[in-house]
């Protein structure tokens, strides 16, 4: 899967759960920190969709809770795009 798909399906199940608009969602979106555009328990609702996601599409196991995670640096919920690479590597 591409990771224009990945962020398609992000962007879709963010849009599902907030009334943001999907026209200003983008890869550099921040989903935590300063900016970031949805709340903590949007982010664990986020995050239980894209483990699910991970399991039925890629074949492959999101661990969301993990050190490197939690982390504010280094961490895949950063933004939509750092996200979908996350996601996009667990595939190969």
């Amino acid at each position: 899967m591409t990771k224009e798909a990945i962020v398609a399906r992000i962007v879709s199940e963010l849009t599902n759960m907030t009334n943001l608009d999907p026209v200003k969602l983008n890869e550099g979106t921040p989903l935590i920190g300063r900016g970031a555009v949805i709340k903590s328990v949007q982010l664990v609702e986020l995050m239980l969709a894209m483990e699910d996601f991970a399991e039925d599409e890629l074949n492959a196991k999101f661990d969301w809770t993990s050190d490197v995670a939690m982390s504010s640096e280094r961490s895949p919920f950063r933004s939509i795009g750092s996200l979908a690479d996350t996601l996009a590597a667990l595939e190969q």
